[in-house]
């Protein structure tokens, strides 16, 4: 889904086991004696990363016994906006200390040099974070058009507080750390294995 809010809304609306609350246009029902296994991937790549991973997690509190989902790995680096966009902690260690390169397609002083940024403010680190470690080239304006859409300020620094507080603990929109304390790396249920990757035939237990 990758934060795709018209993909996810078709999903709904294709299934003939999920449907919208009536009381609460974001908010998702399941059809009783139905189980769902949602593959992970919430976020990234659209401009609904707040709203789907709030549906999900509360799809999950609510079918506790019924609704199972799964990690993927742009879920989970995610995380990484908890420290990498705290002013503190990088005033504290330095820009290189708490954003490294390794795995980056281009430094962030690179980075920096080639849009003509003379700093390393918190919202060209995050621009850098999204574009080059990321894969996900127009997270900030995405970013933007969700803020908008909920009724909320778009700012530079609106947008870095948006991000952080998906996964800081205790913010107001903390949806996606949420999700990623229920979700699973890996789930049995009966002979199937669910799973956000490949898993090679050898490594599976007989």
């Amino acid at each position: 889904v990758q934060g795709n809010w018209s993909y996810f809304c078709n999903l709904v609306q294709w299934s003939r086991y999920l449907g919208w609350k009536e009381e609460d246009p974001a908010g998702l029902i399941l059809k009783p004696g139905c189980l769902l296994v949602f593959g992970g991937g919430v976020v990234d790549r659209g401009t609904a990363d707040i709203r789907i991973a709030r549906a999900l997690v509360i799809l999950q509190r609510e079918y506790p016994e019924r609704v199972h989902l799964l990690l993927g790995s742009r879920d989970v680096s995610k995380l990484r906006f908890a420290a990498e966009l705290d002013t503190d902690v990088a005033d504290d260690l330095g820009a290189d200390a708490v954003s490294s390169d390794q795995g980056a397609d281009m430094s962030f002083a690179e980075f920096l040099s080639r849009q003509n940024h003379s700093s390393p403010t918190v919202i060209n680190r995050l621009r850098w974070i999204l574009v080059h470690t990321m894969d996900c080239p127009n997270g900030v304006e995405a970013r933007e058009v969700e803020l908008r859409t909920l009724g909320r300020p778009v700012s530079d620094d609106e947008v870095v507080h948006s991000y952080r507080e998906l996964v800081q603990p205790g913010g107001v929109d903390a949806w996606l750390l949420a999700y990623i304390k229920v979700a699973s790396v890996i789930l049995a249920i009966g002979d199937c294995l669910f799973v956000n990757g490949g898993v090679r035939s050898s490594g599976l237990l007989r």
